[in-house]
């Protein structure tokens, strides 16, 4: 007959600390994610990337769900009988697989917000490599856990006679080197956009705000880094539920963290506004014009200076990309036969 399990001080500790963890953070991603809808609903541009952080965001739900069922009987004082540690194994597989599309769905919306502002080639390339990256890591995991044994059963019951099960060595270096990859590719995300907010034409404490909104990644850098460096310890601990508590506490910080940061620059309007009114000044405008003129626009030498002629016509180019960002050209259309330039102002509005 197997003997019950006793749930630690230390164990019963952690599993408040995720739930009141998880009920702060779920709906404070909640409500980044009502204002980056509401942006994008008055803009009437959904897109891709709105899609799949919805996507990302209802999985995080469902991986919430999960883990109070999983750690349930962590609140109790008392010990825990075999039957009930069952059931937790089986309900944390499916916690795995939602976990793992969930980040998914979550860094592709990042890098769809990326590639709306980044136009180098390179950089485009790497951004559509890190979904390639993200996109095997999560399909790998997935994978993973489901042939990880054989019957899938023995993983939540260990005593089916002729069961066979991976190496629990090959298991953590699949973990170490998973959780390695998503490290890269959270840095990658969290400092792709200095590339191209210091080209920004804006004001510098302007620009320092959108760097910390969209900079968010790098908490969710953090937190893969310290779940890495305790995955080797699953080898060693003699307190398995305990170490399995804290690797879910800092997986679900990097959902959340994930999310808000796919949400946060569609904040930046109230954040400035806010920041205005604790005195940091944002009314320096410092974006770039140039200008050439028309042949017959420019000043005219016939003593009527300092009037120039309106362009014949005009064609107004507005595209508006993610995070309130808009990049605005007017092209003024040169008469047929004219051997003159056309005038071009460019401007970048945040």
């Amino acid at each position: 007959m197997t003997s019950s399990t006793k749930v630690s001080p230390y164990a019963r500790e952690l599993a408040i600390t995720l739930a009141g963890t998880t009920a702060v953070l779920l709906p404070l991603c909640l409500v980044m994610l009502c204002a980056r809808i509401s942006v994008r609903y008055k803009q009437a541009n959904f897109g891709w990337g709105d899609g799949f952080v919805i996507a990302g965001f209802t999985l995080t739900i469902v991986v919430c769900i999960l883990q109070f069922n999983q750690y349930a009987y962590c609140f109790n004082n008392g010990f825990t009988q075999p039957a009930t540690l069952s059931r937790s194994a089986k309900v944390s597989l499916a916690g795995v697989l939602v976990w793992a599309s969930a980040m998914f769905c979550i860094k592709t919306s990042v890098v769809l917000l990326l590639l709306r502002f980044q136009q180098a080639c390179c950089w485009r390339a790497v951004l559509w490599a890190v979904v390639a990256l993200q996109a095997a890591t999560a399909t790998s995991s997935i994978f993973f856990s489901l042939v990880r044994c054989r019957p899938l059963q023995a993983l939540w019951k260990p005593n089916i006679p002729g069961a066979k099960c991976v190496p629990f060595s090959t298991v953590l270096i699949f973990t170490s080197v998973n959780g390695s990859v998503n490290i890269l590719v959270d840095l990658t995300l969290s400092l792709a956009p200095l590339s191209f907010i210091a080209k920004l034409q804006r004001p510098v404490p302007e620009k320092v705000l959108l760097a910390v909104l969209m900079g968010m990644g790098l908490l969710a850098s953090a937190a893969s880094i310290q779940k890495t460096m305790l995955i080797k310890d699953l080898a060693s601990s003699k307190d398995i539920l305990t170490l399995s508590l804290l690797l879910t506490i800092y997986g679900n910080v990097e959902l959340f963290v994930g999310t808000m940061a796919a949400c946060l620059p569609y904040t930046k309007p109230a954040v400035q506004r806010v920041l205005t009114r604790v005195g940091v000044n944002f009314s320096v405008q410092n974006s770039f014009r140039l200008t050439r003129c028309m042949p017959g626009t420019g000043p005219r030498s016939d003593g009527n200076r300092g009037h120039a002629s309106a362009p014949s016509s005009h064609q107004t180019i507005l595209a508006q990309s993610e995070a309130g960002v808009s990049v605005g050209k007017s092209l003024s259309d040169t008469e047929p036969g004219s051997s003159g330039e056309s005038a071009r102002t460019m401007h970048v509005t945040i």
